[in-house]
């Protein structure tokens, strides 16, 4: 079996990798069907050794292994690369491809992983074209995990890839959000108390955001959801990393004369921005803090418009980048006669 020529620059256990993710073990007896994956030239030991070097259990093996994948490979948009050996070489490939990766080195690394097929809802809500494949990683005997190293990786605007630069999003994913965007050809991965089938998944109106980075509940989003009530305010990507929502209104739109609160858990020292015709700012004590980094606001709507939460550099004079956006309409039968100011 052919060797390796290799040179990695890691974040190997011990040796600078971030704190370990918090997630939720799942329980799953491991399938007994054999999972299709292409013939290797290599031997993975080596590539295996140094990734998990200074790793004492399964589960850090797997993030250290999974944190390199997705900082390391791309994805290739002309949509050939698919198997472990072409990946490694070219440092990129599609969802096949980043999923025999992580399967063969984990596999040297003394793992058990299961490659996991189906299909999956795009960014904007719509079915995409082809098949999708995840993987479930087994953490100890007969619990694991769902992951996701390609949609982690960065994404795709037709031919252009992008590096993501939060690469925890789906690792760790709870089962009742990943069959969000996620549907396997396997109801085992599933890991709902209650399947869904095909016909209701392709139903769901759901537009994938970032709502999980941040934190919301999932299983109201889930609910609500399958019940076909779901309405969420528009989320945007410049919070990843800098915040976790605490308690936000679950709602795209908010009605005049009632109170919402926003609870906000700040992970860095940027400005938190509530704007809504003015600027009410954490640094000038317009929230309240909680302790802990949670900063909270009641904010009642008095006018039609729009409402962002946002984020600014800390000290900044600059313009603010949205994270949350909100709508909020005239009463039924009232005209609505103005926007609020949310320019920045």
């Amino acid at each position: 079996m052919r060797k390796m020529m290799i040179a990695l620059v890691i974040l190997a256990c011990g040796m600078g990798a971030t704190a370990q993710t918090k997630y939720k073990e799942l329980y799953k007896i491991p399938s007994e069907e054999k999972h299709y994956i292409s013939q290797t030239r290599y031997n993975w030991s080596q590539v295996a050794g140094q990734l998990t070097q200074g790793c004492t259990t399964d589960a850090e093996k797997i993030e250290s292994i999974y944190d390199w994948i997705t900082r390391n490979i791309a994805y290739d948009t002309s949509y050939t690369i698919r198997t472990a050996d072409e990946c490694f070489d070219a440092k990129k490939g599609v969802c096949q491809g980043y999923c025999e990766l992580f399967y063969r080195i984990a596999e040297a690394a003394g793992l058990r992983v299961e490659i996991v097929s189906g299909i999956s809802r795009d960014i904007d809500g719509t079915m995409r074209n082809g098949g999708h494949a995840w993987i479930f990683a087994y953490t100890r005997e007969n619990y694991g995990i769902l992951i996701d190293p390609t949609w982690d990786a960065g994404t795709v605007n037709g031919s252009k890839f992008t590096r993501g630069t939060y690469h925890r999003g789906w690792f760790g994913v709870d089962p009742e959000w990943m069959i969000l965007t996620h549907f396997p050809k396997d109801p085992s991965y599933q890991l709902l108390s209650r399947t869904m089938s095909e016909e209701e998944f392709r139903s769901l109106n759901y537009e994938f955001s970032l709502q999980y980075i941040y934190g919301f509940d999932v299983h109201e989003i889930y609910t609500q959801a399958r019940n076909h009530t779901l309405s969420m305010p528009g989320v945007f990507s410049g919070g990843a990393g800098n915040f976790e929502v605490v308690e936000v209104p679950l709602q795209a739109e908010l009605m005049i004369g009632t109170p919402y609160t926003f609870r906000i858990r700040m992970k860095t020292g940027k400005e938190l921005i509530l704007s809504a015709g003015k600027w009410y700012s954490n640094l000038s004590g317009d929230w309240t803090s909680e302790g802990d980094g949670i900063y909270s606001i009641t904010y009642t709507p008095k006018a039609p418009g729009e409402i962002h939460l946002c984020l600014r550099e800390k000290g900044g004079t600059g313009s603010a980048s949205t994270v949350l956006v909100y709508k909020v309409s005239a009463p039924a039968g009232e005209v609505m006669v103005r926007n609020l100011d949310t320019s920045f």
